[in-house]
């Protein structure tokens, strides 16, 4: 799963990256699996100011639902 982000404030490590895009991720991730539970779904964001990709599997799989409390 990609998803395309356009702001300026680009982490430099996925610990740093928003709970909010996180929460997205794992909610892409989570439809994707029940759709295609014999695939590998891996989520990234695509950081378009300056061109990079960071994959979050670890941050996503760490982050809990709880969290969207947090986040909204």
């Amino acid at each position: 799963v990609l998803d395309y982000k356009t702001g300026r404030d680009i982490p430099l490590r996925a610990a740093d990256v928003g709970t909010g895009y996180l929460l997205q991720l794992k909610l892409y991730v989570t439809l994707l699996n029940s759709m295609y539970p014999s695939r590998a779904i891996r989520p990234a964001i695509v950081w378009t100011a300056n061109a990079s990709l960071m994959w979050l599997d670890e941050a996503v799989a760490q982050i809990g639902w709880e969290q969207a409390q947090l986040a909204g």
